[in-house]
Protein backbone atom coordinates (compact mmCIF):
# COMPACT_ATOMS: atom_id res chain seq x y z
CA UNK A 1 0.00 0.00 0.00
CA UNK A 2 1.29 3.46 -0.83
CA UNK A 3 0.52 6.17 1.71
CA UNK A 4 0.85 9.88 1.03
CA UNK A 5 1.36 11.96 4.16
CA UNK A 6 0.27 15.60 3.97
CA UNK A 7 0.91 17.31 7.28
CA UNK A 8 0.11 20.54 7.38
CA UNK A 9 -16.89 32.13 27.19
CA UNK A 10 -24.83 35.36 33.98
CA UNK A 11 -24.33 34.06 37.03
CA UNK A 12 -25.91 31.55 39.20
CA UNK A 13 -26.48 35.05 40.18
CA UNK A 14 -23.79 35.14 42.77
CA UNK A 15 -20.12 34.31 42.84
CA UNK A 16 -18.60 34.91 46.21
CA UNK A 17 -15.12 35.95 45.30
CA UNK A 18 -13.19 37.56 48.08
CA UNK A 19 -10.03 36.20 49.61
CA UNK A 20 -10.73 32.51 49.81
CA UNK A 21 -14.48 32.81 49.13
CA UNK A 22 -15.61 31.28 45.85
CA UNK A 23 -19.01 30.28 44.59
CA UNK A 24 -18.97 28.37 41.34
CA UNK A 25 -22.05 28.92 39.21
CA UNK A 26 -24.30 26.04 38.36
CA UNK A 27 -24.61 27.50 34.89
CA UNK A 28 -20.89 27.47 34.24
CA UNK A 29 -20.50 31.27 34.22
CA UNK A 30 -19.09 33.35 37.03
CA UNK A 31 -19.72 36.81 38.39
CA UNK A 32 -18.00 38.31 41.45
CA UNK A 33 -20.32 39.04 44.37
CA UNK A 34 -19.53 40.87 47.61
CA UNK A 35 -21.31 40.08 50.87
CA UNK A 36 -21.20 40.45 54.64
CA UNK A 37 -18.75 38.10 56.27
CA UNK A 38 -20.85 35.27 57.64
CA UNK A 39 -18.10 33.54 59.58
CA UNK A 40 -18.91 29.90 60.20
CA UNK A 41 -22.58 30.37 59.31
CA UNK A 42 -24.08 28.91 56.17
CA UNK A 43 -26.06 30.58 53.42
CA UNK A 44 -28.75 29.37 51.03
CA UNK A 45 -27.91 30.35 47.46
CA UNK A 46 -30.95 30.71 45.19
CA UNK A 47 -30.94 31.01 41.39
CA UNK A 48 -34.50 31.58 40.15
CA UNK A 49 -35.98 33.43 37.18
CA UNK A 50 -39.65 33.20 36.16
CA UNK A 51 -40.54 34.43 32.66
CA UNK A 52 -43.39 34.52 30.17
CA UNK A 53 -41.80 31.70 28.17
CA UNK A 54 -43.49 28.33 27.84
CA UNK A 55 -40.78 26.02 29.10
CA UNK A 56 -39.53 24.12 32.14
CA UNK A 57 -38.60 26.90 34.57
CA UNK A 58 -35.89 26.05 37.08
CA UNK A 59 -34.91 26.99 40.61
CA UNK A 60 -31.42 25.98 41.67
CA UNK A 61 -30.53 25.69 45.35
CA UNK A 62 -27.08 25.31 46.84
CA UNK A 63 -25.82 25.59 50.40
CA UNK A 64 -22.68 27.55 51.17
CA UNK A 65 -20.93 25.81 54.03
CA UNK A 66 -18.04 27.45 55.84
CA UNK A 67 -17.27 30.10 53.23
CA UNK A 68 -13.65 30.27 54.38
CA UNK A 69 -13.07 26.92 52.69
CA UNK A 70 -15.40 27.57 49.74
CA UNK A 71 -17.45 24.43 50.38
CA UNK A 72 -20.81 24.23 48.63
CA UNK A 73 -23.32 21.48 48.09
CA UNK A 74 -26.67 21.08 46.41
CA UNK A 75 -29.87 21.28 48.48
CA UNK A 76 -32.08 18.24 47.94
CA UNK A 77 -35.43 17.29 49.38
CA UNK A 78 -36.82 20.82 49.50
CA UNK A 79 -40.37 21.84 48.67
CA UNK A 80 -40.24 24.62 46.05
CA UNK A 81 -43.23 26.45 44.57
CA UNK A 82 -44.34 29.60 42.80
CA UNK A 83 -47.23 31.28 44.60
CA UNK A 84 -49.77 33.45 42.80
CA UNK A 85 -53.08 34.93 43.93
CA UNK A 86 -55.06 31.89 42.81
CA UNK A 87 -52.71 28.93 42.73
CA UNK A 88 -49.58 27.24 44.01
CA UNK A 89 -47.31 25.88 41.26
CA UNK A 90 -45.17 23.14 42.77
CA UNK A 91 -41.79 22.31 41.24
CA UNK A 92 -40.31 18.83 41.24
CA UNK A 93 -36.68 17.98 41.89
CA UNK A 94 -35.27 16.88 38.53
CA UNK A 95 -31.68 16.37 39.72
CA UNK A 96 -30.20 17.11 43.14
CA UNK A 97 -30.65 20.80 43.88
CA UNK A 98 -32.48 21.61 40.63
CA UNK A 99 -36.27 22.06 40.78
CA UNK A 100 -38.37 22.40 37.63
CA UNK A 101 -41.91 23.09 36.46
CA UNK A 102 -43.67 21.25 33.66
CA UNK A 103 -42.40 22.23 30.20
CA UNK A 104 -45.81 23.74 29.38
CA UNK A 105 -45.68 26.27 32.20
CA UNK A 106 -45.35 30.00 31.57
CA UNK A 107 -45.65 33.05 33.76
CA UNK A 108 -48.50 35.44 32.92
CA UNK A 109 -47.53 39.09 32.37
CA UNK A 110 -49.30 41.30 34.90
CA UNK A 111 -49.67 38.50 37.44
CA UNK A 112 -47.84 38.60 40.77
CA UNK A 113 -45.68 35.73 42.06
CA UNK A 114 -43.70 34.72 45.10
CA UNK A 115 -41.07 32.02 45.44
CA UNK A 116 -41.57 29.67 48.37
CA UNK A 117 -38.81 27.34 49.59
CA UNK A 118 -39.27 24.90 52.46
CA UNK A 119 -36.17 22.89 53.32
CA UNK A 120 -36.20 19.32 54.54
CA UNK A 121 -35.68 20.51 58.12
CA UNK A 122 -38.83 22.68 57.89
CA UNK A 123 -37.11 26.05 57.56
CA UNK A 124 -39.12 28.34 55.27
CA UNK A 125 -37.92 31.06 52.91
CA UNK A 126 -40.14 33.39 50.91
CA UNK A 127 -39.54 36.11 48.36
CA UNK A 128 -41.33 39.40 48.14
CA UNK A 129 -44.28 39.60 45.75
CA UNK A 130 -43.11 40.43 42.21
CA UNK A 131 -45.24 41.37 39.21
CA UNK A 132 -44.19 39.90 35.88
CA UNK A 133 -43.61 42.68 33.30
CA UNK A 134 -44.80 42.50 29.70
CA UNK A 135 -42.00 41.45 27.36
CA UNK A 136 -40.73 44.31 25.20
CA UNK A 137 -39.72 43.12 21.73
CA UNK A 138 -36.25 43.75 20.33
CA UNK A 139 -36.43 46.09 17.35
CA UNK A 140 -33.10 45.20 15.78
CA UNK A 141 -29.65 43.78 16.36
CA UNK A 142 -26.73 44.87 14.21
CA UNK A 143 -22.94 45.14 14.13
CA UNK A 144 -20.35 47.73 13.14
CA UNK A 145 -16.62 47.55 12.60
CA UNK A 146 -14.93 49.96 15.03
CA UNK A 147 -11.46 51.21 15.80
CA UNK A 148 -11.37 51.99 19.53
CA UNK A 149 -8.45 53.98 21.01
CA UNK A 150 -6.67 51.90 23.63
CA UNK A 151 -5.38 53.86 26.62
CA UNK A 152 -3.33 50.92 27.89
CA UNK A 153 -0.90 50.87 25.00
CA UNK A 154 -0.23 52.37 21.60
CA UNK A 155 -2.30 49.82 19.72
CA UNK A 156 -5.93 50.58 18.94
CA UNK A 157 -8.62 47.95 19.50
CA UNK A 158 -10.01 46.92 16.14
CA UNK A 159 -13.08 44.76 15.99
CA UNK A 160 -16.82 44.37 15.62
CA UNK A 161 -19.30 45.84 18.10
CA UNK A 162 -22.76 44.30 18.33
CA UNK A 163 -25.58 46.69 19.23
CA UNK A 164 -29.28 46.32 20.02
CA UNK A 165 -32.30 48.65 19.74
CA UNK A 166 -35.64 48.27 21.55
CA UNK A 167 -38.56 50.45 22.52
CA UNK A 168 -41.73 50.11 24.58
CA UNK A 169 -45.18 51.65 24.52
CA UNK A 170 -46.50 53.96 27.21
CA UNK A 171 -44.80 56.47 29.46
CA UNK A 172 -43.67 54.15 32.26
CA UNK A 173 -39.85 53.80 32.17
CA UNK A 174 -38.52 50.36 31.24
CA UNK A 175 -35.67 48.32 32.66
CA UNK A 176 -33.75 45.60 30.87
CA UNK A 177 -31.18 42.93 31.56
CA UNK A 178 -29.36 41.17 28.73
CA UNK A 179 -27.83 37.75 28.31
CA UNK A 180 -26.22 36.33 25.23
CA UNK A 181 -25.08 32.94 24.03
CA UNK A 182 -22.45 33.00 21.31
CA UNK A 183 -21.01 30.29 19.13
CA UNK A 184 -18.38 30.34 16.44
CA UNK A 185 -17.28 27.81 13.87
CA UNK A 186 -13.81 26.33 13.58
CA UNK A 187 -12.86 24.87 10.19
CA UNK A 188 -9.82 22.66 9.65
CA UNK A 189 -8.00 22.72 6.30
CA UNK A 190 -7.86 18.97 5.61
CA UNK A 191 -10.96 17.36 7.19
CA UNK A 192 -10.76 13.69 8.07
CA UNK A 193 -13.15 11.52 6.07
CA UNK A 194 -12.12 8.07 7.36
CA UNK A 195 -11.22 6.40 10.65
CA UNK A 196 -9.51 3.24 11.88
CA UNK A 197 -11.34 0.38 13.54
CA UNK A 198 -9.43 -2.51 15.04
CA UNK A 199 -5.76 -3.21 15.70
CA UNK A 200 -2.98 -5.43 14.48
CA UNK A 201 -3.48 -7.03 11.10
CA UNK A 202 -7.27 -7.03 11.43
CA UNK A 203 -8.13 -3.37 11.27
CA UNK A 204 -10.58 -1.64 8.96
CA UNK A 205 -10.66 1.81 7.43
CA UNK A 206 -14.26 3.09 7.57
CA UNK A 207 -15.72 6.15 5.89
CA UNK A 208 -17.22 8.70 8.29
CA UNK A 209 -20.85 9.73 7.92
CA UNK A 210 -19.61 13.33 7.64
CA UNK A 211 -16.05 14.71 7.46
CA UNK A 212 -14.69 16.35 10.61
CA UNK A 213 -14.48 19.72 8.90
CA UNK A 214 -16.47 22.20 11.01
CA UNK A 215 -16.94 22.26 14.78
CA UNK A 216 -18.33 24.84 17.20
CA UNK A 217 -17.25 26.53 20.40
CA UNK A 218 -20.17 27.92 22.42
CA UNK A 219 -20.24 30.01 25.59
CA UNK A 220 -22.51 32.28 27.64
CA UNK A 221 -21.49 35.75 28.70
CA UNK A 222 -20.35 36.25 32.29
CA UNK A 223 -21.00 39.98 32.77
CA UNK A 224 -24.03 41.94 33.94
CA UNK A 225 -25.52 44.00 31.09
CA UNK A 226 -28.41 46.26 32.07
CA UNK A 227 -30.16 49.30 30.60
CA UNK A 228 -33.02 51.61 31.53
CA UNK A 229 -35.11 54.30 29.84
CA UNK A 230 -35.25 56.36 33.05
CA UNK A 231 -34.15 59.97 32.43
CA UNK A 232 -34.51 59.45 28.68
CA UNK A 233 -36.85 61.52 26.54
CA UNK A 234 -38.48 58.39 25.09
CA UNK A 235 -39.03 54.80 26.13
CA UNK A 236 -36.34 53.67 23.72
CA UNK A 237 -33.00 51.87 24.00
CA UNK A 238 -30.71 52.75 21.11
CA UNK A 239 -27.26 51.36 20.31
CA UNK A 240 -27.11 49.26 23.45
CA UNK A 241 -23.65 47.61 23.40
CA UNK A 242 -23.88 43.84 23.77
CA UNK A 243 -20.58 42.33 22.64
CA UNK A 244 -17.27 43.58 21.22
CA UNK A 245 -15.23 41.05 19.22
CA UNK A 246 -11.60 41.85 18.53
CA UNK A 247 -10.53 41.08 14.99
CA UNK A 248 -7.51 39.21 16.39
CA UNK A 249 -9.75 36.56 17.96
CA UNK A 250 -11.02 33.49 16.11
CA UNK A 251 -14.74 34.20 16.43
CA UNK A 252 -15.20 35.87 13.05
CA UNK A 253 -12.71 33.83 11.03
CA UNK A 254 -15.33 31.45 9.59
CA UNK A 255 -18.82 31.95 11.02
CA UNK A 256 -20.24 33.48 14.19
CA UNK A 257 -23.70 33.31 15.74
CA UNK A 258 -25.10 35.16 18.73
CA UNK A 259 -28.43 34.81 20.51
CA UNK A 260 -29.40 37.76 22.71
CA UNK A 261 -32.14 37.54 25.33
CA UNK A 262 -33.71 40.75 26.58
CA UNK A 263 -35.30 40.50 30.04
CA UNK A 264 -37.81 43.24 30.85
CA UNK A 265 -37.39 43.50 34.61
CA UNK A 266 -38.87 45.38 37.56
CA UNK A 267 -37.45 48.54 39.10
CA UNK A 268 -36.31 46.59 42.17
CA UNK A 269 -34.54 44.00 40.04
CA UNK A 270 -32.80 46.72 38.03
CA UNK A 271 -31.53 48.41 41.20
CA UNK A 272 -30.28 45.05 42.46
CA UNK A 273 -28.31 44.34 39.26
CA UNK A 274 -27.05 47.91 39.18
CA UNK A 275 -25.59 47.55 42.67
CA UNK A 276 -24.19 44.15 41.74
CA UNK A 277 -22.42 45.63 38.72
CA UNK A 278 -21.14 48.61 40.70
CA UNK A 279 -19.70 46.31 43.35
CA UNK A 280 -17.91 44.32 40.66
CA UNK A 281 -16.50 47.36 38.88
CA UNK A 282 -14.85 49.02 41.87
CA UNK A 283 -11.51 50.62 41.26
CA UNK A 284 -8.28 49.36 42.71
CA UNK A 285 -7.34 45.84 43.60
CA UNK A 286 -9.69 43.34 45.19
CA UNK A 287 -7.78 43.57 48.42
CA UNK A 288 -8.62 47.28 48.62
CA UNK A 289 -12.37 46.78 48.43
CA UNK A 290 -14.58 46.47 51.47
CA UNK A 291 -17.17 43.77 51.94
CA UNK A 292 -20.80 44.88 51.94
CA UNK A 293 -24.19 43.30 51.87
CA UNK A 294 -26.10 43.09 48.61
CA UNK A 295 -29.63 42.35 49.77
CA UNK A 296 -31.93 40.34 47.53
CA UNK A 297 -35.67 39.81 47.78
CA UNK A 298 -35.71 36.42 49.55
CA UNK A 299 -35.68 36.05 53.32
CA UNK A 300 -36.27 33.39 55.93
CA UNK A 301 -39.25 33.12 58.24
CA UNK A 302 -38.70 33.62 61.99
CA UNK A 303 -36.38 30.90 63.19
CA UNK A 304 -34.79 30.26 59.81
CA UNK A 305 -31.06 29.83 60.35
CA UNK A 306 -29.66 30.61 56.91
CA UNK A 307 -28.81 33.85 55.22
CA UNK A 308 -30.05 33.94 51.63
CA UNK A 309 -27.94 34.94 48.65
CA UNK A 310 -30.13 35.34 45.61
CA UNK A 311 -32.87 37.21 43.84
CA UNK A 312 -36.20 35.88 42.61
CA UNK A 313 -36.45 37.55 39.23
CA UNK A 314 -39.66 37.78 37.19
CA UNK A 315 -39.22 39.03 33.66
CA UNK A 316 -40.76 39.23 30.23
CA UNK A 317 -38.33 37.81 27.68
CA UNK A 318 -37.74 38.43 24.00
CA UNK A 319 -34.90 36.98 21.94
CA UNK A 320 -33.15 37.61 18.66
CA UNK A 321 -30.27 35.93 16.84
CA UNK A 322 -27.85 37.00 14.16
CA UNK A 323 -24.95 35.59 12.15
CA UNK A 324 -21.68 37.30 11.23
CA UNK A 325 -18.31 36.57 9.67
CA UNK A 326 -15.28 38.53 8.60
CA UNK A 327 -16.48 38.88 5.02
CA UNK A 328 -19.26 41.19 6.22
CA UNK A 329 -16.63 43.79 7.17
CA UNK A 330 -14.01 43.52 4.40
CA UNK A 331 -14.95 46.94 3.07
CA UNK A 332 -14.27 48.38 6.54
CA UNK A 333 -10.74 46.99 6.57
CA UNK A 334 -11.13 44.08 8.96
CA UNK A 335 -7.99 41.95 9.16
CA UNK A 336 -9.15 38.72 10.75
CA UNK A 337 -6.68 35.94 9.91
CA UNK A 338 -7.84 32.98 7.85
CA UNK A 339 -6.93 30.78 10.79
CA UNK A 340 -6.70 31.72 14.44
CA UNK A 341 -5.69 29.14 17.00
CA UNK A 342 -8.77 28.54 19.18
CA UNK A 343 -8.34 29.38 22.86
CA UNK A 344 -9.93 28.09 26.03
CA UNK A 345 -11.91 30.04 28.62
CA UNK A 346 -8.78 31.48 30.23
CA UNK A 347 -7.22 32.28 26.86
CA UNK A 348 -4.70 29.46 26.60
CA UNK A 349 -4.15 27.76 23.22
CA UNK A 350 -6.14 24.55 22.92
CA UNK A 351 -3.35 22.66 21.22
CA UNK A 352 -2.57 24.04 17.81
CA UNK A 353 0.08 22.85 15.37
CA UNK A 354 3.62 24.15 15.87
CA UNK A 355 3.77 27.85 15.03
CA UNK A 356 0.04 27.76 14.31
CA UNK A 357 0.48 26.02 10.97
CA UNK A 358 -0.18 22.57 9.59
CA UNK A 359 3.33 21.26 9.03
CA UNK A 360 4.77 17.78 9.37
CA UNK A 361 6.14 17.25 12.86
CA UNK A 362 6.69 13.46 12.76
CA UNK A 363 8.25 11.30 10.07
CA UNK A 364 7.99 7.60 9.35
CA UNK A 365 11.38 5.91 9.58
CA UNK A 366 11.38 4.26 6.16
CA UNK A 367 11.51 5.21 2.48
CA UNK A 368 10.49 8.84 2.84
CA UNK A 369 11.12 11.07 -0.14
CA UNK A 370 10.20 14.66 -0.96
CA UNK A 371 8.35 14.88 -4.25
CA UNK A 372 6.40 18.09 -4.73
CA UNK A 373 5.61 21.55 -3.45
CA UNK A 374 2.16 22.87 -2.50
CA UNK A 375 0.78 26.16 -1.26
CA UNK A 376 0.19 26.04 2.48
CA UNK A 377 -3.41 27.27 2.80
CA UNK A 378 -2.77 28.43 6.36
CA UNK A 379 0.03 30.92 5.81
CA UNK A 380 0.10 31.25 2.04
CA UNK A 381 3.73 30.09 2.04
CA UNK A 382 5.18 27.47 -0.26
CA UNK A 383 6.13 24.40 1.74
CA UNK A 384 7.20 20.86 1.04
CA UNK A 385 4.69 18.05 0.99
CA UNK A 386 5.99 14.66 1.98
CA UNK A 387 4.97 11.73 -0.17
CA UNK A 388 5.81 8.47 1.58
CA UNK A 389 5.67 4.92 0.32
CA UNK A 390 4.94 2.12 2.77
CA UNK A 391 4.05 -1.52 2.72
CA UNK A 392 1.22 -3.05 4.75
CA UNK A 393 3.33 -3.55 7.88
CA UNK A 394 4.11 0.15 7.98
CA UNK A 395 0.40 1.00 7.99
CA UNK A 396 0.00 -1.64 10.66
CA UNK A 397 2.56 0.17 12.83
CA UNK A 398 0.75 3.46 12.26
CA UNK A 399 -2.50 1.92 13.46
CA UNK A 400 -1.02 0.31 16.55
CA UNK A 401 1.46 2.86 17.90
CA UNK A 402 -0.46 5.12 20.37
CA UNK A 403 1.64 8.12 19.42
CA UNK A 404 0.52 7.71 15.84
CA UNK A 405 -3.03 6.44 16.05
CA UNK A 406 -4.05 9.20 18.50
CA UNK A 407 -2.59 12.01 16.43
CA UNK A 408 -3.07 11.05 12.78
CA UNK A 409 -6.29 11.03 10.76
CA UNK A 410 -7.10 9.75 7.29
CA UNK A 411 -8.23 12.74 5.28
CA UNK A 412 -8.97 11.03 1.98
CA UNK A 413 -8.62 7.80 0.02
CA UNK A 414 -8.79 8.56 -3.73
CA UNK A 415 -10.95 6.25 -5.78
CA UNK A 416 -9.18 3.45 -7.66
CA UNK A 417 -5.90 4.22 -5.92
CA UNK A 418 -3.80 2.19 -3.50
CA UNK A 419 -2.79 5.04 -1.21
CA UNK A 420 -4.39 7.23 1.42
CA UNK A 421 -3.82 10.77 2.67
CA UNK A 422 -2.91 11.13 6.35
CA UNK A 423 -2.83 14.44 8.23
CA UNK A 424 -2.22 15.42 11.85
CA UNK A 425 -5.41 15.83 13.90
CA UNK A 426 -4.64 19.52 14.44
CA UNK A 427 -5.21 20.01 10.73
CA UNK A 428 -7.90 17.42 10.04
CA UNK A 429 -10.06 16.80 13.14
CA UNK A 430 -12.16 19.79 14.18
CA UNK A 431 -13.23 18.02 17.38
CA UNK A 432 -9.76 18.90 18.65
CA UNK A 433 -11.14 22.41 19.09
CA UNK A 434 -14.91 22.19 19.60
CA UNK A 435 -18.15 20.20 19.39
CA UNK A 436 -19.10 18.58 16.10
CA UNK A 437 -22.85 18.93 16.63
CA UNK A 438 -24.20 22.33 15.67
CA UNK A 439 -25.61 24.15 18.76
CA UNK A 440 -29.25 25.19 18.93
CA UNK A 441 -28.30 28.87 18.77
CA UNK A 442 -27.57 28.36 15.07
CA UNK A 443 -31.25 27.68 14.43
CA UNK A 444 -33.57 30.56 13.64
CA UNK A 445 -36.29 31.62 16.07
CA UNK A 446 -39.79 31.14 14.70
Amino acid sequence: MRILLLDTALLQKFLLKWGGYLLFLLTGCVTPYDFDVLGEATALVVDATLTNEEKAHTVKLTLAENLDSATFRTVSGASVAYLSSDQRIALREAVPGVYVTDSSFSGIPGNSYQLEIILENGQEYLSTTETLPIAVPIDSIYARYLVIPNDDNANDLNGVQIFLDAHGEGAEPLNFRYEYLESYAIDVPFPSQYYFQGFGNSFEVIKREAPLERCYRTARQSTTIIATTKSLSANRIAEQPIRFISESLPELAYAYRIGVRQYTITNKAFEFYKRLRENNEGSGSLSDRQLGRLTGNISGSPGAALDVLGYFEVAGVSEVRMSLNAEDFLKDGIQTPDWVCPIDSIRRPLGCPPFGTCTLDWEFPIRVRYEQEVVDIIRGDTVRTIESFFDFTSLDSLINLPCCRDNWRITNIPEDEDFAYFTHRFCSDCTTYGAFERPEVWEDIH
